[in-house]
């Protein structure tokens, strides 16, 4: 299987997630939620105004946890 086929197939997400980045969700009063899954079970980072916060709350949670 070439490795840009796996690329796209890992980068797609789905049709339901309004904000474009996985672990990120919006919630009903208009703030948005941070999440990370790690063996089973789902992590709250915590709730933020700006999306942007939320995508980063996400990405530090990625990094300390996956990256060596």
């Amino acid at each position: 299987m070439p490795d840009d086929f796996v690329m796209q197939l890992q980068s797609k997400r789905p049709k339901n997630n309004s904000s474009g980045h996985k672990g990120v969700s919006q919630t009903a009063s208009g703030k948005w939620l941070a999440y990370i899954s790690l063996k089973g079970k789902r992590h709250n980072l915590g709730i933020f105004t700006k999306k942007s916060e939320a995508i980063l709350a996400r990405k530090l949670a990625e990094r300390r946890l996956f990256q060596p």
